[in-house]
């Protein structure tokens, strides 16, 4: 594949044991000398647009990479500074690990200088270094006064104690000591973790002939290899990674840390744009509601205010949303607290992304913060409740983050539990902690299961075991004559808070905890079904009587119910569905029902003749049986059911059921 960086050469780089993936962002105003820099400490020229070299200034972000004398490989990520390029340097700075701040001696701190700043530190980079560059351009005491702006600067920032170094991009001079304190400081960056399913954030999109459509970012977790099926996220769309480099020379697989740049076979270039994410089919799952710690900037002019509009930055992400406080109408300079961001777009965010907020106009950065649940419900800005259970899911221990994320119910209102690895994910806490955390919490009855591998709160179960029961209950009342609900119709009345699994799941609980009943697909509550009251016995006895006194020329249903006096035909028809549940009365089509040793006997009489004669005609039917047609087809119809005769043009012959009697020996 060619070279998918321009600025990125071909120069190999033998990985050794103590060496490391590392990212290095720049920052900073606009011409204080970021690109100068990177090409000083690299000899690559990230400014790879016509414009940009025209025109002296970085409009895009540019790529590079720098060996480190002690065998760590850094990939550099070039940023703009203008302030009309902003969001572009948001794009790629929300992976770095550390970052050279650069400011020009010749004009100190600007306001891109604090702008970038804010974003570094709303992005929790913690690590960096100041980098005074032109010093070549200014006396002695100018670069003193320019360190001086700078030391004032840091001190009001999470940067106090960053060393600065004064560098020259055109004499060379400082660099040796820039690249042996770049040094000192990757080696205290930890790394990125190498497993799990790969996430990486799309910052730049092109196609390349023979290759087709090229994504590249940093990979922030996980590995992406040579083959490997992947998903474009959001909206889960299928690609195969064809190739796969690193710096510009291809590798079989990248590691977490890396720059990375991916050939994807089965997505055009217009299928991806910047912002969206490479990951594993289904590790991801987009949501435009996100429950948040937000941050407003120290020095900021203007408060968050409630519904507030904003440009939303996580990754190379922009999206629009709004912000919603709780308990509170804004939130004020300098000033957290836990929040709610509205997007007009779906993202995937996971807990403990960071983010940033700017104004949706001017276009200044606002705030920032950490993503505490990426796939949130919506709340209302009047519950302080969900506020307070929020900044439990954030800080709280195992116990009380497992218990948080199990009573705050999912995104779409579904009460279906979360697994293990779910938890996990949700809570930000180990495998272990999370088993530890259930099983301390199952023992008190606050967290219980929904079927194998699903957990919910104690709570939740406790209300989905209450609107089964209701369920049932409320069934059985409208038609007592019935042994219980179908589970079909529990499954739609639980629709909006239950999937079908998990109905099952927790009626099956019930019956195994004795509460509950079953009878094919239908569950009762209270108990085994008790019978017919007497009242309705005798009614049962009499139509029963009815249809044995008629022989097979039986009256019609109703006729037969009216005769018994079994009242109005809504309540004649419960006491027939009863009775044939009951197997006691078999109907055959809508009209007719015959008792159950009716039906008995006339398929032993049936037997009989087909056992001896080996044919039953139609009138020898009629003649055995004394019935009109009427009632001779829809009879032998039941018994072609049964298996005891079988139609054979115009006559019937022994059926399935007799064969079998016929063939057994003795």
């Amino acid at each position: 594949m060619v070279r998918p960086e321009p600025s990125e050469r071909n120069v190999p780089h033998a990985e050794t044991p103590a060496s490391r993936n590392l990212i290095m962002g720049t920052a900073g105003h606009v011409d204080h000398g970021k690109t100068a820099l990177v090409r000083l400490l690299t000899g690559i020229d990230t400014d790879r647009l016509k414009e940009e070299r025209e025109r002296g200034i970085s409009i895009e972000l540019g790529f590079a990479h720098l060996d480190l004398p002690s065998g760590h490989r850094v990939g550099v990520v070039d940023v703009p500074g203008h302030e009309r390029f902003v969001k572009h340097m948001l794009a790629g700075a929300g992976g770095i690990d550390f970052v050279l701040l650069v400011v020009a001696a010749d004009e100190g701190v600007m306001p891109q200088t604090i702008e970038h700043g804010q974003i570094v530190e709303l992005l929790g980079v913690t690590r960096g270094l100041v980098v005074l560059t032109k010093v070549d351009m200014v006396e002695p005491e100018l670069v003193d006064l320019a360190e001086e702006d700078v030391r004032e600067y840091l001190a009001g920032t999470s940067f106090a104690g960053w060393p600065i170094h004064r560098v020259s991009s055109i004499t060379g001079e400082g660099k040796d000591r820039l690249i042996e304190a770049i040094d000192a400081l990757a080696a205290t960056v930890p790394a990125r973790p190498g497993t799990g399913s790969p996430r990486l954030p799309i910052d730049r999109v092109f196609t390349m002939e023979g290759f087709g459509t090229v994504v590249t970012g940093t990979l922030w977790r996980g590995t992406v290899s040579e083959g490997q099926q992947v998903v474009v996220e959001p909206g889960a769309r299928a690609a195969r990674v064809r190739q796969v480099q690193v710096h510009g020379r291809k590798v079989a697989a990248a590691q977490a840390g890396q720059r990375v740049a991916l050939a994807l076979h089965g997505l055009a270039k217009d299928d991806v744009a910047r912002g969206d994410w490479v990951a594993a089919a289904g590790a991801m799952r987009e949501s435009s509601i996100l429950d948040v710690r937000l941050r407003a900037v120290e020095a900021g002019e203007r408060t968050i205010r409630q519904r507030e509009r904003v440009r939303f930055h996580l990754g190379a992400t922009e999206v629009f949303g709004r912000v919603t406080l709780f308990g509170r109408e804004e939130l004020g300079p300098g000033e957290d607290d836990v929040a709610q961001i509205r997007l007009e777009d779906p993202i995937v965010a996971e807990r403990g992304d960071r983010f940033v907020i700017r104004w949706y106009s001017p276009t200044h950065t606002a705030g920032g913060g950490q993503v505490i649940e990426g796939q949130a419900r919506k709340r209302r800005r009047s519950d302080v409740e969900a506020a307070a259970a929020l900044a439990v899911l954030e800080r709280g221990s195992a116990a009380e983050r497992v218990l948080a994320a199990l009573t705050g119910r999912p995104a779409s209102g579904l009460m279906n539990g979360l697994t293990m690895e779910e938890l996990a994910a949700r809570t930000g806490a180990s495998s272990e902690d999370v088993a530890a955390a259930v099983a301390e919490l199952t023992q008190d009855g606050r967290v219980g299961s929904l079927g194998p591998g699903r957990l919910v709160s104690g709570a939740h179960k406790a209300e989905i075991v209450r609107e089964i029961e209701a369920a049932a209950c409320d069934y059985q009342a409208r038609f007592p004559l019935r042994f219980g609900i179908p589970r079909g119709e529990v499954r739609s009345r639980l629709a909006g808070v239950l999937r079908p699994e998990a109905v099952d799941a927790a009626i099956e609980d019930l019956v195994a905890g004795g509460r509950l009943f079953v009878r094919d697909d239908r569950v009762r509550l209270g108990g085994p079904y008790p019978g017919l009251p007497p009242r309705l016995q005798e009614v049962a006895d009499r139509f029963k009587r009815v249809l044995e006194a008629a022989g097979y020329s039986v009256p019609t249903v109703k006729e037969a119910m009216a005769e018994a006096g079994a009242g109005p035909w809504p309540q004649a028809q419960e006491l027939l569905g009863f009775l044939v549940g009951e197997a006691e009365i078999v109907r055959l089509g809508d009209d007719l029902a015959y008792t159950r040793e009716q039906l008995a006997r006339l398929g032993a009489q049936v037997t009989e003749v087909l056992l001896a004669k080996g044919v039953l005609t139609v009138a020898d039917f009629k003649e055995k049986t004394g019935v009109s047609r009427k009632y001779a087809v829809p009879l032998l119809e039941y018994l072609d059911g049964r298996g005891i005769s079988r139609r054979s043009g115009d006559n019937r012959v022994p059926g399935r059921a007799l064969a079998r009697k016929a063939e057994a020996p003795g």
